[in-house]
């Protein structure tokens, strides 16, 4: 990341990598609502998947949510984000 900031003509560039996203989820319905209502790609990607697809597509992650948790209270979804900055 630091190299393409400073190759996009930055300087002073800083990188933290110590911040983590952590997302809880229930269901695989609250999964599906959350994958859509923040991430326009996915939306465009699955939006127009038939109703039938769609739910086939929430009941995998309630599995895949299901196991990831233990089969107790909400699955715990971590993923590492890289803020970088730097100065024109």
């Amino acid at each position: 990341m630091r190299q393409r900031l400073t190759t996009a003509g930055l300087k002073n560039v800083t990188v933290d990598t110590t911040q983590e996203e952590r997302v809880e989820s229930r269901s695989g319905e609250d999964m599906w609502n959350w994958l859509l209502g923040r991430n326009p790609i996915a939306r465009t990607i699955v939006g127009d998947l038939p109703e039938d697809q769609q739910a086939t597509v929430r009941q995998v992650l309630d599995g895949m949510l299901r196991e990831r948790s233990g089969g107790n209270g909400p699955a715990v979804l971590t993923a590492p984000l890289n803020i970088g900055v730097g100065t024109k």
